[in-house]
């Protein structure tokens, strides 16, 4: 009995240190904004132990909309793009801050950005900070969204966009593939229905945004073969 009490107190001791190497203040952030604000939020990390560690964090889920401005801050630096992984080093009960800033640049939709991390030296004690974030559009730009529409979808030559207010506001149209990057663009008159030309697009994924000064619109259609 002495024995197994032991090897069972070397277990529970062993567990209870791999949980006091560090803490995180939330496991899940949520960035709740509209498509015309600025949302961020931040998680502070820190080493419970008295002496230095060398941790790692590594990217393993992200789904942001490619249109969105983001600023990723590690304990080391701030970067304008996703950081696949790095390595920071925090002093004898040190803490460092994890944050993450998403502007929607007037696209709504919902992502997630998860990182896994873990002391160097002994990886298998992983811990997740998960970012929920959710962008929406305001009252008036939603209103104006609903008056939009789009057809055929999905389209092969022409794609064509009308109101139903009867007529379409001054503006612009552009198309953008999944990257982000703009494939096309044309000016918008005050005419009853908008015809754009999409034969010259390959067979997938697009978005086509609307600018006005009533807002901005954004509808996602299928460039078919």
């Amino acid at each position: 009995m002495k024995k197994l009490y032991f090897a069972a107190a070397l277990i529970l001791g062993s567990l209870a240190l791999k949980a006091q190497t560090f803490s995180v203040s939330a496991n899940d952030l949520y960035i709740n904004t509209t498509t015309t604000q600025t949302g961020y939020a931040q998680t502070v990390f820190t080493n419970l132990t008295t002496s230095t560690v060398d941790f790692r964090y590594d990217l393993i889920t992200e789904t942001l909309d490619p249109s969105w401005s983001m600023q990723f801050c590690d304990p080391n630096s701030c970067f304008v793009s996703p950081r696949q992984t790095d390595d920071f080093q925090l002093g004898r009960e040190g803490s460092a801050i994890f944050k993450l800033d998403i502007d929607p640049n007037n696209v709504p939709g919902s992502a997630i950005y998860q990182l896994k991390v873990y002391p160097i030296n002994t990886p298998s004690e992983v811990d997740t900070l998960t970012w929920y974030i959710n962008s929406t559009v305001g009252v008036q730009e939603a209103a104006f969204a609903k008056e939009i529409q789009i057809f055929p979808n999905p389209a092969q030559d022409r794609l064509h966009m009308s109101s139903s207010n009867g007529v379409l506001l001054k503006g612009q149209v552009e198309l953008y593939d999944l990257s982000g990057r703009q494939v096309a663009s044309c000016e918008v008159k005050q005419v009853y229905e908008l015809e754009v030309n999409v034969a010259n697009l390959n067979p997938g994924i697009y978005t086509l945004r609307y600018s006005t000064n009533q807002g901005n619109v954004y509808k996602k259609f299928v460039k078919a073969n």
